[in-house]
């Protein structure tokens, strides 16, 4: 990479607030921080009406409100801790997905940079980062697409913990970066920051950035192959497009159902868990062009698919998974949705 090249990743367009566009599975490091001191976060994620399974979920997504208001259960619980460095090293590269393993594919940290910008959008990450060679140093840095004070702090330690895993996990345990600098104050467990990063550290600093020796853009990745980097490439491009533009309070409700679609759901019951108004339940729904029975039978014939996908599920285990009184119920719902019968399966005469 030469001269002042540089490459920017973010969201097309300005990203909006109530937009549920980051991937869930973001916040995975975050829950693990949580198990680890012992606490429960199913609690932080109420705060935005929502349960943890959603961050197991690959099409869960979190609206950058619903962040908000988990971290900041999150920090109210431990206001000194440095939970995004602690949920930063639980990071792994297949965390990632096929992102994480076409980076490990590729064969040096360049191509992985331009395969982390690419895909950035894909990966849901929480900021957007701009990533450049000046006065012979590569800088990272991080720029937040909300004002958010009281998550600053997390933020950063969530995007450069993470980047110091991910280049580490490339290039080898001896990267250390140059410096880290960071606008806000020394926190009061800067000894951890320390520790974590094993540099220099100025805080109170004009912009949030990390720097590093651009000689490691040269490094070699072990792991390098070129038709599995190119089949990832496949992959990426086919599965991990852009996340859609869905209303957060949607998601929620998504998320909500999908353990009950067999329980006869009631949007009075779903309003009341995501706290918020049936009316305006209902009236986010219709601005999303759906209601609450479109929604639910929406995903009850996406469920049915997976399930008479297998060959070993039963017509009439499905239909008691669905919430259907019978096979026959079922099998004219599937040939609704789809048009045919479930495959291999024949109507009944």
């Amino acid at each position: 990479m030469a001269g002042a090249a540089e490459w920017r990743g973010q969201l097309g367009g300005q990203p909006a607030y109530r937009v549920a566009n980051i991937r869930a599975a973001n916040l995975a490091g975050l829950i693990e921080a949580a198990r680890a001191r012992g606490t429960d976060p199913e609690r932080w994620f109420a705060a935005a009406g929502l349960r943890t399974a959603i961050c197991a979920d690959p099409d869960g997504r979190l609206s950058y409100a619903n962040v908000v208001a988990i971290v900041q259960e999150a920090l109210r619980e431990f206001p000194d801790a440095p939970l995004g460095l602690e949920a930063a090293a639980r990071l792994t590269l297949p965390s990632l997905g096929v992102l994480g393993f076409s980076l490990m594919a590729a064969p040096d940290l360049t191509a992985a940079a331009r395969v982390g910008e690419q895909y950035y959008p894909a990966a849901g990450a929480l900021t957007d980062v701009r990533c450049f060679v000046r006065n012979g140093e590569l800088v990272l840095e991080g720029i937040e697409r909300f004002a958010e004070p009281a998550l600053q702090r997390f933020l950063c330690e969530k995007l450069f913990g993470s980047a110091l895993v991910v280049v580490r996990a490339l290039a080898g345990a001896d990267y250390r970066p140059l410096r880290l600098e960071l606008r806000y104050g020394e926190p009061s467990c800067v000894a951890d920051y320390h520790r974590y990063f094993a540099c220099p550290i100025r805080f109170n600093a004009p912009a949030d950035r990390l720097y590093s020796d651009p000689a490691i853009l040269r490094r070699r990745i072990a792991t390098h192959s070129a038709s599995a980097h190119a089949e990832s490439l496949r992959l990426l491009q086919a599965r991990l497009p852009p996340p859609s533009e869905h209303d957060d309070v949607v998601e929620a409700l998504r998320a909500w159902l999908r353990p009950r679609l067999g329980r006869n759901p009631r949007i009075a019951d779903a309003a009341r868990e995501l706290r918020i108004g049936e009316r305006t339940l209902r009236r986010r729904l219709a601005d999303a062009h759906s209601s609450f029975r479109a929604l639910h039978d929406e995903l009850r014939a996406e469920r049915a698919q997976v399930l008479l996908g297998d060959p070993r599920c039963s017509v009439a285990a499905a239909a008691l998974e669905l919430g259907y009184s019978d096979e026959r119920e079922l099998r004219r719902a599937y040939k609704r949705w789809t048009g045919s019968a479930p495959r291999g399966r024949a109507m009944p005469a």
